[in-house]
């Protein structure tokens, strides 16, 4: 774990060329993660999946973690090599991840949101809900963004991205949020209410049934480039 929370790629290789044990814990009285959440060791087998005691997944934290230099780079060899683009926990923590990692990565107070971190992240088949993460006891929706918005509206590329890659639209509770702007909140009812595309509605169900890895699976299709492209939100 010192080596890798030290980056010290030649004394990493050593461990582990001589068994260094990839998912052991610190004791008790320390942080409780695993090797896997301070480097990313896909290579040596390490579960790309694996939980702190919170419960988040190593994607989870990349997408929690206020300030976290290469996120992007991070993500994408966590998702290249299985990450569940979609993970979460049941158990509610006030300060730990516990939602998915893209309303987790909205959520951040410190960082903007960039767009090749979402667009990363829902061609992925990151789901996006614009309906409100809690209701008054629970968690309603843990991929509901509609809270967050404000975070991303200005950016069109951002919010034109949410809005296709949205698979629900709670119409009353977008007309009831005070924190929107009058033109967020009439374009987000008006796509709201109507249907959504039979093209959208498959490439949801692709999705699904792909699973993790998306972008390599969907390579291996036999379909077109254009519906390839389409099908990984790359149009």
């Amino acid at each position: 774990m010192k080596a890798c929370r030290e980056q010290n790629v030649e004394a990493l290789k050593f461990l582990i060329k001589h068994g260094a044990d990839l998912d052991v814990e610190c004791p008790p009285r320390f942080e409780q993660k695993r090797a896997i959440h301070f480097a990313v060791q896909v290579d040596y087998g390490s579960d790309v999946n694996e939980r702190t005691e919170s419960y988040a997944t190593p994607v989870m934290l990349v997408c929690g973690t206020e300030g976290l230099k290469n996120r992007r780079q991070l993500l994408e060899v966590l998702l290249k090599n299985g990450a569940d683009v979609n993970a979460l926990s049941d158990r509610v923590s006030y300060t730990h991840p516990y939602l998915p990692p893209l309303t987790e990565y909205l959520k951040l107070n410190e960082e903007e949101a960039d767009f090749e971190i979402v667009s990363l992240l829902i061609g992925y088949g990151a789901k996006v809900s614009f309906r409100g993460t809690r209701g008054m006891m629970h968690v309603r929706d843990p991929h509901g963004i509609l809270s967050l918005v404000k975070k991303f509206s200005t950016k069109d590329d951002i919010f034109r991205l949410m809005v296709d890659a949205a698979f629900y639209f709670d119409v009353d509770a977008i007309k009831n949020h005070d924190l929107l702007a009058p033109e967020v909140k009439e374009h987000l009812v008006t796509f709201g209410n109507r249907p959504r595309d039979l093209k959208h509605l498959i490439r949801m169900s692709i999705q699904t049934l792909l699973g993790t890895c998306l972008p390599s699976k969907v390579q291996r299709l036999h379909l077109p480039p254009l519906l390839k492209s389409y099908l990984l939100f790359h149009l």
